[in-house]
């Protein structure tokens, strides 16, 4: 009896971890289509990734990377942006990874949030997509890098800021899922 209700409440929790995720994939899906902005061939600004950082919070790191890894490639399946190139799927799987490890598990802080975001943007956004576009496209990383920083520079404290609302929205959600 104990058994089979500890068993049914894992496959509940798995049917709504599934069903969450599906949710954040369509919003992910439809802010990177709506609300981004390209500006030339190495520049996008949008919100399409608030979904996969919901999904980095809530589930951790590895659910998280497996989640960005299968949004860059529906993505690119619905939408293509230019060549396809799976080193973005690497950029994904590591910004996940980065934003789970720091942020899953723990109440939302600014300082976390922060240093979640200073890390991808140097690590992930400058250094690993820099390095894919200059491969890609046949341009030098020194000469595309400053550009690139300069937009991360820019666009840190919005996107922390967006991430910590986010976060503090989704906390007590979390809260209720794990207290089960």
């Amino acid at each position: 009896m104990l058994q089979s209700k500890i068993k049914h409440f894992r496959v509940s929790k798995i049917i709504v971890s599934l069903a969450v995720c599906i949710v954040l994939a369509a919003l992910s899906v439809l802010f990177g289509n709506v609300s981004s902005i390209r500006i030339g061939p190495y520049l996008k600004i949008g919100l399409g990734s608030l979904p996969n950082r919901a999904v980095d919070f809530l589930f951790g790191p590895v659910a998280g990377a497996v989640f960005g890894a299968g949004m860059n490639s529906i993505k690119y399946a619905l939408s293509p942006d230019g060549p396809f190139f799976p080193g973005f799927m690497l950029s994904a799987v590591a910004a996940s990874a980065i934003y789970g490890t720091l942020l899953y598990g723990r109440r939302v802080r600014i300082g976390y949030v922060i240093i979640s975001c200073v890390l991808v943007k140097l690590l992930v956004n400058c250094g690993l997509n820099t390095l894919w576009l200059s491969m890609l496209y046949g341009k030098p990383f020194a000469v595309l890098f400053p550009v690139r920083a300069l937009k991360n520079l820019a666009e840190l404290p919005a996107d922390s800021a967006l991430l910590y609302g986010m976060l503090k929205m989704l906390e007590p959600a979390r809260k209720r899922n794990t207290a089960k």
